[in-house]
């Protein structure tokens, strides 16, 4: 039986992952994700696969990997184009809906954990999920990593005013010597952190370096701006007067983002009626770096844009991005939605903001006057206002031209197209 995990967390993108990984309790639900290997044995520098299959009938929202190891919960993989240079898909998910498998390349040591599978359910105001019941990991190490400054990551991606973790093993049979974190390499490049000696604010070690036998000289950097963008190398150095550069780690890329807006969803001004074109625009903006999509959809079918645009905000390294579509109005829009969808790199899952149709119809009602004699002769007249959208409406009724009454209470019915009468 597989452990499933199911709650519900408002959209905020700062919490959602540590939301994610609290991999707790059992909730039956309508579909399932299924991990089949519950362990996998891997050497260092081959090539792992893991397995995820997802219910074909589950409901709309994105899968995610995550990688649990004690108290360290990373997301490994998304299938929305973000950058995982060590990361690949076994399918296209375009044209196979079920199969979420992935494939890590150059297995190290530090890929050592637990392997999620989690499937997002996406709704208005929350969001579920349901996580498969992982996969342990474990990987053996070749005799040539004994004599390496490893640094497991290649590349990580961090967005602004977070905090970035990178990692670095310097084997402890190497020659005495301290070890200096640099971002950069050659002679311009910048000095990050000296774990004997100087002041670095923003930046934390992670490993006891004054224990005996110590190999971990991971660091942590916290605040992250777009400045902190680049390569950064671990070194090892060897003791002497003065101290030699013995060995550097291969370097992790930092890709440093920031979040766009939620999107902004502007209709026409005023209504339209059935069988004229409207348009609407979208516009999300304050994102890095420029790389983003935007696509419409109606009812959750896509739709083409007329133009969409990326421009670079003033006075700042930012971006914007803005798009317009358009939509013949039908009857049957009356139940209809515009959605306009943003993903970014920087996001776990899409940014979407709804249009109604039903804000945008108009339709001229048909009228009709009834009359017929009652004693005393008086005649009574019935005015009827017939299929007409929307719904406020009031009748003002005219005695040779004159004002003679003012109806603004009316309670129209609606009829099962969704027009109204009164």
């Amino acid at each position: 039986m597989p452990i499933l995990a199911s709650q519900t967390c408002p959209l905020l993108p700062s919490l959602l992952l540590t939301l994610l990984l609290r991999f707790t309790g059992t909730s039956d639900q309508e579909f399932q994700v299924t991990q089949p290997e519950s362990s996998i044995s891997v050497r260092a520098g081959e090539i792992l696969t893991l397995g995820c299959n997802v219910s074909a009938r589950s409901p709309a929202g994105p899968v995610l990997w995550f990688r649990e190891n004690g108290q360290e919960r990373r997301l490994v993989y998304n299938f929305n184009g973000s950058q995982f240079p060590r990361v690949t898909q076994v399918e296209d998910t375009e044209f196979n809906q079920t199969d979420y498998s992935i494939r890590i390349s150059n297995v190290s040591p530090k890929d050592v954990g637990t392997y999620y599978c989690v499937k997002l359910t996406i709704g208005h105001p929350d969001m579920s999920y349901v996580s498969g019941p992982g996969t342990y990991v474990s990987v053996n190490g070749t005799t040539h990593e004994i004599f390496q400054v490893q640094q497991s990551e290649m590349t990580q991606t961090v967005s602004i005013g977070e905090t970035v973790t990178l990692s670095c093993s310097v084997p402890d049979s190497f020659p005495k010597g301290p070890v200096l974190w640099f971002k950069g390499s050659g002679p311009s490049r910048e000095l990050i952190y000296n774990f004997k000696e100087g002041l670095f604010p923003r930046v934390k070690e992670i490993g006891h370096i004054t224990k005996a036998g110590n190999t971990d000289f991971s660091i942590r950097i916290s605040d992250i701006s777009l400045a902190d963008a680049g390569t950064y190398y671990c070194v090892k150095f060897k003791e002497g007067k003065p101290d030699r550069e013995f060995q550097s780690g291969p370097g992790t890329e930092v890709f440093v983002t920031i979040l766009p807006s939620l999107p902004v969803v502007i209709g026409p001004l005023e209504r339209a009626l059935i069988g004229q074109t409207v348009n609407f625009s979208c516009m999300s903006y304050g994102f890095f770096p420029k790389d983003i999509t935007l696509k419409w959809f109606k009812n959750g079918k896509e739709i083409s844009s007329l133009q969409t645009h990326i421009v670079q905000m003033k006075n700042s390294n930012t971006y914007k991005i803005s798009s317009t579509t358009e939509v013949v109005l039908t009857l049957q829009d009356f139940y209809s939605y515009v959605t306009c969808n943003v993903n970014h790199l920087s996001l776990h899952y899409p940014l979407q903001k709804n249009a109604d149709l039903s804000e945008t119809i108009l339709v001229p009602s048909n009228m009709s006057i009834f009359e017929h004699l009652i004693p005393k002769n008086k005649i009574n007249v019935i005015c009827k206002a017939k299929k007409f959208y929307a719904e406020g409406i009031q009748l003002i009724w005219l005695n040779n031209g004159n004002i003679s009454q003012i109806d603004k209470t009316l309670t129209p019915s609606m009829s099962s197209d969704g027009l109204y009468t009164v």
